[in-house]
C-alpha cells in the first residue's frame, strides 16, 4: 500500500528538479515529466482561487491550510 500523499511543496520541488534536469541534459523526457507533475499538482492542490497545502485527497486533516505566499 502506498504511503500518504505528498504536499504542495513536495510536488513543487519535484517539478523544479525535473526542470533542472532538463536544463542540464536537454532530454525532453524530463520536461514532459515536469509538465505532467504540474498538471497533477493543479488537479490536487488548486481550489479555483488559491493552492491548498495538503491537497484535496487528504481526508485526515481537520483543516487544509491555503498558501498565502509564493
Amino acid at each position: 500500500k502506498a504511503g500518504p500523499g505528498g504536499t504542495l511543496d513536495d510536488y513543487a520541488y519535484l517539478c523544479d528538479a525535473l526542470i533542472n534536469l532538463y536544463r542540464n541534459s536537454f532530454q525532453e523526457t524530463y520536461l514532459l515529466a515536469a509538465d505532467r507533475i504540474m498538471k497533477l499538482t493543479l488537479q490536487k492542490f488548486w481550489d479555483g482561487g488559491s493552492f491548498t497545502l495538503a491537497g484535496r485527497d487528504n481526508q485526515d486533516l481537520l483543516i487544509n491550510l491555503t498558501a498565502v505566499h509564493d
